[in-house]
């Protein structure tokens, strides 16, 4: 009988699962809170602050992605649509993160109320902010530079609707947005700490994450422990 042999690789991820599982029921429920006026800094939490810190990140980039193509291919598609997504596009990605706190509070704080979600969600959309306006340009810009010919092939084959997307305009876009879903990545780490620590007059969040455990750490003057943060990040 043929039994399959153990992927290293496979065992390795496995275990990496685990772990991270482990460092989350064990630190989350001691670390996360809202209310706590300052983090424990303590090294035992880092890879928790480095889990949450990197979920925040993930999840913003799958929706900066996802509303990137979309609203990339409705400018490349249809005039009307980039008279309108490109200014846009254009006007806010001069805006700082900064800039956004006040819709990310009146918005995500307002409608959840301060529970952990709405917090989340306003640190999550901060992030996407940095990313977002990127990948729409990157989009729109492979889309429209498909070559003529290779369009006319295209609807000579009888590609229509789905079959086009996936046989001409993706692998035309795929290239442009992995390189500038990199930068976007680089952007939404460099503007981690602010998202992190929302601050406007007397609302103060801060999430429990490398950004928030950055300037614990460096607010203090812990810098030992600040270079272990930079070195994670």
């Amino acid at each position: 009988m043929w039994r399959k042999t153990a992927n290293p690789v496979d065992i390795g991820i496995g275990l990496l699962v685990i772990a991270l599982a482990v460092v989350l029921f064990r630190d989350g429920p001691q670390v996360y809170s809202l209310e706590q006026p300052s983090l424990d800094v303590s090294l035992r939490y880092l890879p928790f602050y480095t889990m949450a810190s990197v979920g925040r990140m993930i999840a913003a980039m799958i929706l900066s992605l996802i509303i990137g193509v979309l609203a990339g291919y409705l400018a490349a598609a249809h005039k009307r649509w980039a008279g309108l997504i490109l200014p846009a596009s254009d006007i806010l990605q001069s805006v700082p993160v900064l800039g956004f706190f006040p819709a990310a509070v009146f918005f995500f704080i307002r409608i959840f109320g301060s529970s952990a979600i709405g917090v989340e969600l306003a640190a999550i959309f901060l992030i996407i902010t940095s990313a977002l306006w990127n990948l729409i340009f990157a989009v729109y810009e492979s889309i429209t530079t498909i070559p003529e010919d290779l369009q006319l092939a295209g609807r000579q084959l009888g590609l229509q609707g789905y079959t086009q997307w996936t046989r001409v305009v993706l692998p035309a876009v795929l290239h442009k947005l992995a390189y500038n879903s990199m930068i976007s990545w680089a952007n939404g780490w460099y503007f981690l700490i602010a998202s992190e620590i929302i601050v406007i007059g007397p609302i103060h969040y801060r999430l429990p994450g490398l950004g928030s455990y950055l300037a614990q750490t460096m607010s203090t003057g812990n810098y030992r422990h600040a270079v272990y943060g930079l070195i994670v990040l």
